[in-house]
């Protein structure tokens, strides 16, 4: 997160990760933050190409 966001609690958490209220230190805005926590093996024998997941990743950050 390179210190762009300032987290704060914790909203849910799930079995690809934890999301947290986080304010975004740019633009001052509120935003919720989702860290994805996927286990080494899921990574690297995972069905989805990982085109898909790097669009969804560029998704969630936009």
């Amino acid at each position: 997160m390179n210190g762009r966001y300032l987290l704060h609690e914790k909203l849910g958490q799930g079995g690809m990760g934890i999301v947290h209220r986080a304010t975004d230190r740019l633009t001052g805005e509120t935003v919720a933050l989702k860290q994805v926590m996927l286990p080494m093996t899921q990574l690297l024998f995972s069905s989805r190409p990982a085109s898909q997941s790097n669009r969804e990743l560029r998704l969630a950050l936009a």
